[in-house]
């Protein structure tokens, strides 16, 4: 006998539903704590995203905040698999230094106390788990394995593979062709994140980009989603794309203005489901005595938010870069 795979419905066995899209019209997902990037990008579950750039471009520094966000908000939790970070007590130290926009080593002025390195710790119980491979060879199959199988009945809301070449992909069962590999295992995710209510993020570099020079500056343009290893997949397959730029510190925008040092552009390429968010780009500062970005308003530098999640306040035209000294590049974490 066949095995069921893939399942039918009329319109009368759907009718509910269909009634709650027609009452309550498109429905958005949660804040990112970043209130100017609400109108680009919402987090709903059921979804997956896939955060693209260069190495060292903020990918991973940007999306921690986030799920430190979402934490503080709305109480989600989070299954980690971010080899690239350092070891579990590292990623759990950064985590801690989010949550008190601090840093966490007490040789570092300005740290945080040690009590609150303990109610870290204590909280980070509660939402997190970080997830560390106990063979070399961990597949994608492994993490959907590990997520859905916790000893303590921990349910994470979001999953995050950082990056997902950390992972083993063998595609010797696929005639070695990536798409058709890519096209199922981004499809597996998929299915995990609506058939379980969750958000699964995978953060992925680019390649083969070719060195730009502008006014003596060398440097690597803003990245496309087809710059992505296997990067047609990616696009096809994923729900929410997000590419993450870090701008040639010096170089001169299009209307003369310099990037700074420490700017990062978040730029939404894909959105879905329709009414989570809407393509363009927003520009973020990195702060790194907080741990934390913010963006430029007129109403001065604006950061996350972790309170009042109902509020939803307008976007704000971009104020000018200042000649302002910021912090040295090679001082940022990413």
């Amino acid at each position: 006998m066949a095995i069921r795979k893939i399942k039918s419905y009329s319109a009368f066995e759907i009718q509910t539903r269909i009634e709650t899209l027609y009452d309550k019209g498109l429905i958005s997902g949660v804040s990112t704590g970043f209130d100017t990037l609400d109108e680009n990008i919402t987090v709903k579950r059921g979804t997956t995203f896939t955060l693209f750039g260069q190495p060292g471009s903020g990918k991973t520094e940007f999306w921690l905040e986030v799920l430190v966000n979402l934490t503080e908000r709305f109480g989600w939790r989070h299954m980690i698999y971010s080899p690239e970070s350092g070891s579990s007590e590292d990623l759990a130290a950064e985590i801690i230094s989010k949550k008190f926009r601090r840093p966490f080593h007490s040789t570092i002025p300005g740290h945080i106390s040690e009590s609150e390195m303990y109610h870290g710790i204590a909280w980070c119980q509660e939402y997190f788990r970080f997830v560390d491979p106990v063979e070399s060879d961990a597949t994608v199959e492994d993490f959907i394995f590990e997520v859905n199988n916790q000893q303590d009945n921990f349910h994470p809301t979001t999953t995050l593979i950082d990056p997902w070449n950390e992972l083993r992909h063998d595609l010797s069962h696929f005639g070695g062709r990536q798409d058709l590999y890519l096209d199922e295992k981004l499809s597996l995710l998929r299915r995990d994140a609506i058939n379980n209510g969750r958000v699964n993020c995978v953060v992925t570099h680019v390649q083969d980009q070719q060195v730009q020079f502008k006014d003596g500056i060398r440097y690597y343009p803003e990245p496309t989603p087809r710059e992505i290893a296997g990067g047609q997949s990616f696009h096809r397959k994923g729900m929410n794309m997000i590419g993450i730029w870090r701008p040639p510190f010096g170089l001169k925008d299009e209307d003369g203005i310099p990037y700074r040092d420490n700017e990062v552009h978040i730029k939404v390429h894909k959105y879905k489901p329709k009414g989570t968010g809407k393509r363009g780009k927003k520009i973020f500062f990195y702060d790194f005595k907080s741990n934390s970005y913010y963006a430029d308003t007129n109403n001065g530098q604006c950061f996350s938010s972790r309170s009042e999640p109902d509020k939803r306040i307008p976007d704000t035209t971009q104020t000018p870069r200042t000649t302002a000294k910021g912090i040295e590049s090679d001082k940022l974490p990413f």
